[in-house]
């Protein structure tokens, strides 16, 4: 049975929403509720996790008043699902900070109200390392610790069975089709592999701009990643955002055989970043000395083992990763080892 102090929260929760008020200060815990579907289309009921509805019994408030939400989603004439889980963050404070951390995250929308992070909490797991930061600087203002460490506490209650099952695999250079979001955290550098470069794979490099999967009804599952890196269309150098769709795998996989993966995840990943610098720098200047003068031929596309068509101005189009220049007889030598896809932005970092 509820106390008297929980009654009168909840009375004032209600009214609250129910007049649009927005709440001030928000209890400094974790509420875990399962929300239940109408069979008929009107206002889904809200109760905590575990407990049960009364017969007769009204249950229509959010808990927005919790600066953490973990919303369990049913639908009763589908009890063969599992519940949509979203967890949601509604302390103004909590906003504020998450925002200025997960700047590089677009797979959320910052800026709604609350913010929703859907199962498997991706976002969460990328940014603990932060989270564990801001709870050990003295620079964090104690009432924001506090709520900071209710994420914490999200992942050690809820969270840990993935967090170990990702540390356990990735420790053998492996994953799962399961746990494959743990790798592509938003702004990590990876390696897209062209394989169809004869024997031997081709190297390009971009940056996680998102990671997501794809299911479709009774058919496969794919995991889409999408990545940024720079282009030259002829005339100058620009950002080119490109979606890589690939389909699912059912067993554990070597991380080094996906065809794209982190570059930190590279059995050289030093030696393998020092070449992706030279060969950006190499295409670099190679596109700058282009059309100076006539003898400096052009750039020819590569999507196999012979060279196809003269590459276009479209800014869309996926540049070759290696180039060939013309000599004075009208026949073509191989510039080898030169890549596109590392801009000067990645160059100046490193």
């Amino acid at each position: 049975m509820a106390s008297f102090s929980e009654y009168r929260a909840g009375q004032r929760r209600s009214q609250a929403e129910s007049n649009g008020d927005e709440v001030q200060n928000h209890i400094p815990e974790i509420a875990d509720v399962t929300e239940i579907a109408a069979k008929y289309g009107g206002p889904p009921k809200t109760i905590r996790t575990g407990t049960q509805m009364k017969q007769n019994q009204t249950a229509n408030s959010k808990f927005s008043d919790h600066a953490l939400v973990l919303r369990r989603r049913v639908k009763p004439e589908r009890p063969e699902l599992e519940p949509q889980k979203t967890l949601e963050i509604w302390s103004p404070k909590l906003q504020e900070w998450f925002r200025c951390v997960a700047v590089k995250c677009t797979a959320v929308n910052l800026f709604q109200n609350p913010i929703q992070i859907e199962d498997p909490f991706a976002e969460i797991y990328h940014y603990r390392e932060a989270v564990a930061q801001a709870i050990h600087s003295e620079n964090t203002p104690e009432d924001l610790k506090v709520e900071i460490k209710l994420l914490q506490a999200f992942q050690a209650q809820f969270m840990s069975l993935s967090i170990k099952g990702v540390s356990e695999v990735t420790a053998k250079q492996c994953i799962t089709f399961e746990w494959l979001w743990a790798l592509f955290p938003p702004g990590e550098t990876v390696i897209l592999q062209n394989q169809r470069a004869e024997s031997t794979s081709v190297y390009m490099c971009a940056v996680v701009e998102s990671y997501t999967t794809i299911k479709f009804r009774d058919g496969p599952t794919f995991w889409k990643l999408t990545v940024v890196h720079f282009g030259f269309d002829g005339s100058e150098f620009g950002k080119v955002r490109r979606e890589h769709v690939y389909e699912s795998f059912s067993t554990i996989t070597e991380i080094q055989s996906l065809p794209v993966y982190p570059l930190s995840y590279h059995r050289n990943a030093k030696d393998m970043q020092e070449k992706l610098i030279e060969r950006g720098r190499t295409y670099v200047y190679l596109c700058e000395q282009s059309g100076k003068s006539s003898s400096n031929g052009t750039h020819w596309e590569y999507e196999g083992p012979i060279w196809t068509s003269i590459c276009t101005t479209d800014p869309n189009r996926e540049y070759s990763p290696n180039a060939k220049k013309e000599d004075k007889s009208g026949g073509f030598y191989n510039i080898p080892d030169t890549y596109v896809s590392l801009s000067r932005l990645k160059v100046d970092k490193y």
